[in-house]
């Protein structure tokens, strides 16, 4: 008799995995256009078909400032 009979399995569950999938345009739904969103390097490479610079780190743009909006104000207790 094998003396694993009756023992739990370790691990993940069958058919387990850590990622989910989700449109583009969910993701941005999430994080906005300018997040930044880490991904494998060899995924990223395999669409561009460039091999990155090892420590590549890409400067985001400052949002753009609004129109200020002009206002005054008043003292309520006068």
């Amino acid at each position: 008799m094998p003396h694993n009979i009756g023992m739990m399995k370790k691990g993940r569950p069958k058919g387990y995995s850590p990622y989910v999938e989700m449109s583009y345009e969910e993701l941005g739904d999430y994080v906005g256009r300018l997040a930044l969103v880490k991904v494998s390097r060899t995924w990223l490479e395999s669409l561009t078909k460039e091999t990155l610079p090892v420590y590549e780190k890409k400067e985001l743009q400052a949002p753009k400032t609004q129109e200020k909006i002009e206002y005054k104000l008043i003292d309520l207790n006068e």
